[in-house]
């Protein structure tokens, strides 16, 4: 059985913004050591110098770094 979105949307809602795709770029490697952290930081860093809208995620649990990259002290963590 098959849903269409606009269905579920009530009539009275107010129109959605339009929203350009966002581009998603993914570095990964099975290898530690190799650079990922520190490619992901300068490719992040480049994109907002550019003005673009940037966010970085490093999914690296438990050794997660690019906050020591960014000079950051976050104030919480995922665990």
């Amino acid at each position: 059985m098959r849903t269409e979105l606009s269905a579920m949307v009530p009539a009275d809602a107010p129109p959605r913004p339009s929203v350009a795709p966002a581009s998603v770029i993914a570095i990964a490697s099975g290898k530690g050591g190799v650079g990922k952290t520190w490619l992901g930081v300068t490719l992040a860093a480049a994109f907002a110098r550019r003005g673009e809208r940037t966010l970085l995620v490093d999914c690296d649990f438990g050794l997660a770094n690019a906050d020591v990259h960014l000079g950051l002290r976050p104030q919480s963590d995922l665990s």
